[in-house]
């Protein structure tokens, strides 16, 4: 037993712990001091802060969602009321089409509404309302709308509740510049018919377009180039210092023999000069260089269609007396043996034999040359034109195109100068944009245009044709019909005597005509008529013109009034305001 668990002493020294007994109270705890019980209370609070911060959460947020509902709702309208202004704007633009034309205040409203709401959409409530003022020149639209709100007519408090946003729109379109525009018109005989007529009314309505709120500014100034084989300038500049009044022998290319003045032979046959000129030499017939008298190339030589020659004449030499045939002589209007020319020797053209003697029944002028026949100067002092050997159109055959209007504020000279035009005569596009360029140019002969120095000022070109360059061809010793370049057979455009070598080297010309103009800030338009031009033509007009996309092509009569509608607002610069 000893040896496992000890004796009593030993025992109680490993099992027994001293301490107080179990009846014996523990010592009271000391209560803290006042600070210290604050400062406690302050950290039981620091340890436990959720109850505030779901509260101050819960008005911050609150706040914010009430803020982003408003910015949403107004971002909205803001993004609504810049989709109706585009749209008001590109109504009022579309508006602009008819400012100035006789339907403005109907069709031009109507024409807006259709395209505002093409643009806003069938959602759209909106409506519009344009007004046309073609004395101003401007257009008026308004639209006024409501924004339905959604966030903040749902959480908003009552009194601060509202359904929608106002979202009105207004804008003005306004003309603004200065320009100068000339109109070379296509008046050859192709031109003949509806298609002249549908001209006049395109090109009357291009001219209400433009004077829509210039009528009293000044500010706008147009003129108008007919054109066919020639260009008339006007008989009133018969005796402008740019007009020749010289000897005939002193041209680089005389027609007539001796040193008589053309004018001196319009008076020898009671004629006037209707007022077309021959183009100049080159370079002189494409540039607008100033018309020096002591330099004949840089003058404006009058045309003058030689009187062809004789039957008679004609015969000896092997053409035909009919002058419808492309070997035959059409303007033969007086004899090429009268005048103040050397008596005719006579033959004999017919005889007779009567108690057999023969002799002679019938005597005739003896033939002569025809190019000397078609050159004496002589034949025409103190005749009179007659309808001899059939009808002929006489010394102003190949001028067939009223006069040209030089650049003027004058809206009414500009709609007459328009239904004066007329159809007849050969096509020459070189001749149109370079008498169109001279009337814009600032210097001689016509002087109305701005200098090309004013960059206040626009200076426009406009060139409508319904057809190549063409000039007649004929197989008789004149190689083509007389027009503004002379006879084919001076060569004056090339030795290809062919209707296709004609227009080749007039498209030359016309080419270099337009180049010469648009390096003197000349901005051009073309505009092709109809489908009887062919590919180089198109290519001709494209080229001619400032740029492709001002190279138009109208392919019938309703195409061609609204292209000319179309250049009129391009050229009008209509832009929004307000």
């Amino acid at each position: 037993m000893r040896s496992r668990r000890g004796s009593g002493a030993e025992w109680s020294r490993v099992c027994i712990r001293p301490g107080p007994g179990p009846t014996q109270p523990r010592p009271p705890r000391p209560w803290p001091a006042a600070s210290s019980y604050a400062d406690n209370l302050v950290s039981g609070f620091r340890r436990d802060e959720r109850g505030v911060t779901a509260v101050l959460f819960s008005i911050v947020f609150a706040i914010v969602f009430f803020v982003a509902a408003i910015a949403l709702d107004y971002a909205g309208a803001t993004k609504e009321q810049a989709r109706q202004q585009a749209a008001v704007d590109a109504a009022a633009l579309a508006a602009s089409q008819y400012l100035g034309l006789e339907n403005q205040d109907e069709d031009g409203p109507e024409y807006a509404r259709r395209f505002f709401k093409e643009n806003m959409g069938a959602h759209s409530s909106a409506e519009i309302e344009v007004r046309l003022d073609a004395d101003a020149g401007i257009i008026e639209a308004a639209a006024d709308n409501k924004y339905l709100t959604w966030l903040m007519k749902a959480i908003l408090p009552v009194h601060l509740r509202t359904a929608t946003l106002d979202v009105g729109a207004r804008a003005t379109v306004i003309k603004g510049g200065r320009v100068e525009v000339a109109l070379a018109l296509d008046n050859s005989g192709s031109m003949a018919g509806s298609k002249l007529t549908t001209l006049q009314a395109a090109a009357r309505d291009l001219v209400a377009i433009l004077f829509a709120g210039e009528d009293s500014t000044g500010d706008l100034r147009i003129g108008v180039v007919p054109f066919a084989a020639s260009v008339n300038v006007g008989p009133g500049n018969a005796e402008a210092g740019w007009i020749y009044r010289g000897a005939e022998n002193a041209l680089r290319y005389p027609l007539f023999t001796g040193t008589a003045s053309r004018f001196d032979m319009l008076a020898g046959i009671n004629r006037t000069w209707a007022g077309c000129t021959e183009a100049r030499p080159s370079p002189y017939d494409v540039n607008d260089a100033i018309p020096d008298g002591d330099n004949t190339d840089t003058v404006f030589v009058p045309l003058f269609a030689p009187d062809e020659p004789d039957d008679v004449n004609a015969a000896a030499a092997g053409y035909s007396t009919t002058g419808s045939n492309t070997d035959g002589y059409a303007n033969n209007y007086i004899t090429d043996f009268g005048g103040t020319c050397p008596a005719p020797e006579l033959e004999c053209v017919s005889w007779r034999t009567r108690n057999g003697v023969t002799s002679c029944r019938t005597w005739a002028n003896k033939p002569i040359g025809v190019a000397e026949a078609q050159s004496r100067s002589c034949k025409y002092a103190g005749t009179s034109p007659s309808s001899f050997e059939g009808s002929a159109s006489g010394p102003n055959a190949a001028c067939t195109t009223p006069a040209l209007l030089p650049l003027t504020t004058d809206r009414v000279a500009v709609e007459n100068k328009i239904t004066d035009l007329v159809a007849n005569g050969n096509t020459n596009i070189a001749e149109g944009a370079s008498w169109a360029w001279r009337v814009l140019s600032p210097t001689a002969p016509f002087m109305e245009g701005r200098s090309y120095s004013d960059r206040t000022n626009r200076k426009i070109m406009i060139v409508m044709t319904d057809g190549d360059n063409y000039l007649q061809s004929k197989s008789q010793h004149n190689k083509s019909v007389y027009a503004a370049f002379g006879l084919g057979a001076q060569n004056r455009l090339g030795g290809t005597h062919t209707q296709n070598g004609f227009m080749n080297v007039l498209n030359q010309k016309t080419l270099a005509a337009c180049s010469n103009a648009k390096s003197e800030g000349i901005t051009i338009y073309t505009i092709a008529f109809g489908t009887e031009i062919s590919n180089a033509g198109l290519s001709l007009l494209r080229s001619c013109a400032t740029d492709p996309d001002r190279a138009f092509i109208a392919t019938n009569e309703s195409a061609l009034i609204e292209t000319f509608r179309a250049v009129a607002r391009e050229i009008s610069k209509l832009r929004v305001s307000s």
